[in-house]
């Protein structure tokens, strides 16, 4: 359901290009963050549950990172830690860590799991 049959990706990434063309990698387009589907009139007359700070890039950067766009602020803690968090509490007890290449950031924060 692609709208478009073909898209560009940046000559500096081979490997996701392979990974992709071999059906190991995906691409997630035109994503937004909604508590649950609404209707504009849903919307207008606040009968359905939205994210916090809808049209703010800040709130819903942090949508992003925890999932929880209903939520304000970072309190959630980030997906990835999140999962780290229960792959180490898990039967299985994996050695888990979640990291950021650029500082602190929430995505990589969990409850357990510390960046």
């Amino acid at each position: 359901s692609q709208a478009c049959s073909s898209f560009g990706l940046h000559y500096k990434l081979p490997k996701l290009r392979q990974l992709y063309q071999a059906g190991e990698a995906a691409f997630v387009s035109n994503i937004g963050a909604l508590v649950q589907p609404l209707t504009k009139y849903e919307y207008k007359s606040g009968t359905k549950s939205t994210c916090v700070g809808l049209f703010s890039h800040s709130d819903q950067t942090a949508a992003a990172q925890t999932l929880k766009c209903q939520v304000a602020g970072a309190s959630p803690k980030g997906v990835g830690g999140r999962m780290a968090d229960v792959l180490a509490a898990g039967s299985q007890k994996f050695s888990t860590s979640s990291f950021s290449l650029k500082g602190k950031k929430t995505w990589s924060e969990g409850f357990s799991v510390i960046q």
